[in-house]
């Protein structure tokens, strides 16, 4: 019974982080919640395999709605950009995840996935059905995105 604490726990500041207009208060809440019961010493319910399977389906259900036709539509107009952004991004992925794979003693693939750009949720997906080190991706990827948090509005006063 005592699994179900951590549970609470997530669903408790899943809340309270979606509350706050959080950027992915939802998915942080319930990471903060579960990471804070373990670090405490509660017992971690363990999700069986259809209930991972059925959580990493609906976040692709969730992701494959936002395209569509007007998807298509821009992406072809701006094709040239996107390729190059696509291939700047790689680079720069590559030399990020040698750079942690050396310094930190990573393996390759939890390298490549803590310096790979993506949400919050798809690394963190992909990353649990890898084998890779969810810990590091997650906290890499949690540290990205408090940078941009508390960057982005001084940056933008400025533009």
């Amino acid at each position: 019974m005592e699994a179900f604490g951590s549970m609470l726990a997530a669903l408790g500041l899943a809340f309270v982080f979606d509350r706050l207009g959080l950027p992915g208060g939802a998915v942080l809440g319930a990471m903060v919640g579960v990471a804070a019961s373990k670090i405490i010493g509660v017992q971690v319910f363990e999700a069986p395999g259809i209930v991972r399977f059925l959580a990493f389906a609906t976040v692709g259900w969730l992701l494959g709605q936002s395209f569509g036709a007007e998807t298509v539509a821009t992406l072809r107009k701006a094709a040239g950009p996107v390729l190059l952004v696509v291939l700047t991004l790689g680079a720069v992925t590559a030399v990020l995840a040698i750079t942690m794979v050396v310094l930190f003693r990573l393996d390759a693939l939890t390298g490549l996935l803590a310096a790979s750009p993506g949400g919050l949720v798809h690394i963190g997906s992909i990353t649990a059905d890898s084998g890779a080190r969810v810990d590091i991706v997650i906290l890499v990827h949690l540290a990205r995105l408090a940078a941009v948090v508390i960057t982005l509005p001084i940056v933008a006063r400025f533009l």
